[in-house]
């Protein structure tokens, strides 16, 4: 008995040292077979231009800072749902105290907030906080649109009033204030700004479609519509201004102990299962290549070709293009065989939030230029008492181009 568990001990001891050997050439060879996912040969700028200003480092009196003031001083509605409804129904019927009493009662409340802005609208310093960890406290974007809502509120009052100067003047301001969020901020600060301007685009086409606008004002607003189209953010400086917290993503992803960060899971299950792959990319991820160095230098070749297709003129075909190619899909196999899946993981599961974003940052360009071109168009059937038959009708006294 003793001979025949001497024996088997020697079997067991052979199988194990041939797995050891097998294992280790697997994992001495497998850098020999595996792919790069991540795009190469691209040669853009990724350090952004601003420099980092934290929250405490806001000047006073600075256009953040009194646009946060604006913020942190607004008095919330006590109705926000009949709020709502009132602000859908903003310039589409002739303003009234009883018609809009919410409203009415939240322009009341916030004349403080309302000056604040406006005075940050034409303040120094318009950049914003740059925050570098996927967990750093936003900006108060959500403060923001509401901020936007009551300029659009008081933009319909003075309509009412028949002040058409002053309505306009409240929207174009409130596309100004937006643009304070959205420079040197992250990429939600951006959509923010985005959001804010197709609203007060599309309260500015209601005027003048259903509003005689004084000549020299319908001028005024469109030179500054076409003005303030050319002074947002550049979309390829705030996906740098993204790209400064790769590193604390990348060390997030590599620590265990640190919340779900995928997709911020609310699932159990999923949180539990994140947790064991960070756990096993933290302990083993060098045998298949993925490393916080080599996830670091993927996420920056992905992100350059970000920078770069961010920097030309929107092309639906290139975009579509961007979706499918930068980060190709993975079958199960090919898992071993590409190097660095954890960085493939993290890429391929912020792209699809990113690509939309190029979308919305064109869309935000054109609908400010077709507000100008309705306001073009009505400034010459007012005059002429016709539509014009082609565009080139309006040059250059209308339009300059």
């Amino acid at each position: 008995m003793a001979r025949w568990l001497k024996i088997a001990g020697k079997v067991f001891a052979g199988l194990v040292t041939i797995l050891i050997v097998i294992v280790t050439c697997a994992v001495i060879a497998l850098p020999h077979f595996q792919h790069e996912w991540a795009p190469a040969g691209v040669d853009v700028e990724l350090n952004a231009k601003r420099p980092v200003l934290k929250a405490a480092d806001v000047p006073p009196n600075s256009a953040f800072d009194l646009l946060r003031r604006a913020s942190v001083a607004q008095v919330k509605s006590t109705n926000p749902d009949a709020a709502y409804k009132e602000l859908r129904r903003l310039n589409l019927e002739m303003w009234s105290e009883a018609s809009f009493p919410f409203l009415a009662r939240a322009l009341s409340n916030n004349s403080e907030s309302l000056d604040l802005a406006r005075a940050a609208a034409n303040a120094p310093d318009p950049q914003v906080p740059t925050y570098l960890s996927p967990t750093d406290a936003l900006a108060p974007v959500s403060n923001m649109m509401r901020l936007n809502d009551l300029f659009r509120a008081s933009a319909a009052r003075k309509e009412g009033a028949g002040d058409m100067v002053g309505a306009l003047a409240e929207l174009e301001l409130s596309i100004r204030f937006a643009q304070i969020v959205s420079r040197g901020g992250p990429l939600i600060n951006m959509l923010v700004d985005t959001a804010i301007e197709l609203q007060s685009a599309h309260a500015i086409r209601l005027l003048a479609l259903q509003r005689e606008i004084p000549p020299a004002l319908g001028k005024q607003t469109i030179v500054a519509l076409l003005a303030l189209e050319h002074e947002g953010e550049p979309l390829a400086e705030t996906f740098r201004e993204e790209y400064r917290a790769v590193p604390a993503t990348v060390e997030m992803f590599y620590d265990a102990s640190k919340p779900a960060m995928l997709g911020f899971m609310e699932d159990e299950g999923q949180q539990r299962w994140e947790h064991r792959l960070r756990l096993a990319m933290d302990r083993l991820g060098w045998t298949v290549g993925s490393t916080p160095k080599t996830m670091s230098a993927n996420l920056a070749r992905v992100y350059k070709v970000l920078v770069r297709a961010a920097g030309q003129p929107y092309q639906a075909r290139e975009l579509r293009r961007l979706e499918t190619e930068l980060v190709p899909p993975m079958r199960p196999q090919d898992w071993l065989l590409r190097r660095d899946p954890a960085g493939y993981l993290v890429a391929r599961m912020i792209l699809p939030t990113f690509v939309p974003i190029f979308i919305r940052y064109h869309r935000r360009s054109c609908d400010l230029r077709a507000t100008a071109l309705v306001l073009a168009v009505r400034q010459f059937q007012q005059a002429e008492h016709r539509p014009p038959e082609a565009l080139e009708e309006l040059i250059p006294a209308y339009l300059s181009e």
